[in-house]
C-alpha cells in the first residue's frame, strides 16, 4: 500500500526493466492499479538517467541549470 525503500529503488534505476515503472510517491497501490508497479526480489544493478549524466560535483549540479547547453537533456 505505501511505497517503502525497495520500491524506491526500482524508481530510481536506469535498468531497462525498471524504465517507466513506479511512479506514485508514497501509495504504491496506484501503481498496481495502472499495471505500473514493479518489485522484483533482486535489486536493480544501475541507477540515474540513461540519456543524460548530469554534472559529477555537486557545485556542477548546483550551476548546471543556469548555463546555456546546446543540447536538452531529452533531444
Amino acid at each position: 500500500m505505501f511505497a517503502t525503500p525497495e520500491f524506491h529503488h526500482w524508481h530510481h534505476t536506469s535498468d531497462e526493466e525498471g524504465i517507466d515503472k513506479n511512479f506514485a510517491v508514497f501509495l504504491s497501490f496506484i501503481d498496481a492499479l495502472f499495471g505500473t508497479a514493479h518489485l522484483p526480489a533482486h535489486w536493480p544493478s544501475r541507477y540515474g538517467t540513461t540519456k543524460f549524466q548530469p554534472p559529477e560535483t555537486y557545485l556542477g549540479q548546483l550551476v548546471y541549470p543556469f548555463q546555456r547547453n546546446e543540447e536538452t537533456p531529452y533531444g
